[in-house]
């Protein structure tokens, strides 16, 4: 039985039994309550002691999202959403004991596909140790601080140094067009590779302005215990 099998099979389990009888500690409990108040719509959950991974039997956590509207439509964002689910239920469980190495989220790509993604927690883990350093550069761009941006921004990775002085009119084009940022609010993240290769990890979410809301993404070296800045846009 293959891994796509195995976890369809299990969620039809979990979809025949009640959530309710599945016991779960209470900072799940929380994670699955934000998840839903953020998305809306209908999810089950649950934890297979027994699921089959390319690195072999691995326990995961299961979380099922479907019919809920920002993931419904043409799927373009679907990672970026499961990634964001998953990432908020490991933010809950992450200062507690856990018998699972992963999170998996299954989420509704409309016309009726659906799609899985595997996070395992090692990775969530690498996420979480550079969300302050998203947020720093968030705040940077808020400030239209562009001398610390410059100091922090490690050109030729993403961004040619020709280019250097575009990411300075993008923050003017930015505030001139939706106004003043206040906040960023986090939306998922993925993983990719600079054009020489080095790991770099993207971190999209929303900035909230005084006028209209814009996407935002941060460019970071994916290594732990380096900050250092590649990009950033206002798009996702």
């Amino acid at each position: 039985m293959g891994t796509t099998t195995r976890l369809l099979f299990f969620c039809i389990i979990l979809l025949l039994s009640s959530c309710s009888s599945l016991v779960i500690s209470d900072e799940e409990k929380k994670g699955i309550e934000e998840v839903a108040a953020l998305y809306g719509g209908t999810w089950n959950y649950g934890i297979n002691r027994s699921y089959s991974s390319d690195k072999g039997n691995e326990s995961v956590f299961t979380i099922s999202m479907a019919g809920t509207d920002p993931l419904t439509g043409d799927g373009t964002f679907a990672e970026m959403y499961a990634s964001n689910i998953a990432y908020i239920m490991y933010t809950h469980i992450k200062a507690g004991k856990r018998s699972y190495q992963q999170i998996v989220t299954n989420i509704n790509k409309g016309e009726g596909q659906k799609a899985t993604y595997e996070f395992p927690l090692t990775t969530l883990e690498k996420v979480d140790m550079k969300m302050n350093y998203a947020k720093h550069v968030a705040e940077l761009v808020a400030e239209a601080n562009f001398e610390e941006l410059e100091k922090e921004l490690v050109l030729d990775e993403l961004v040619p140094a020709s280019k250097k002085e575009a990411l300075r009119g993008l923050i003017a084009e930015g505030d001139s067009a939706f106004g003043k940022i206040g906040q960023f609010r986090f939306s998922g993240f993925q993983f990719m590779n600079t054009k020489t290769g080095k790991p770099c990890l993207r971190m999209s979410g929303n900035l909230k302005r005084s006028r209209q809301d814009s996407q935002f993404s941060v460019f970071v070296n994916a290594e732990s215990g380096k900050n250092e800045l590649y990009a950033f846009d206002f798009n996702y």
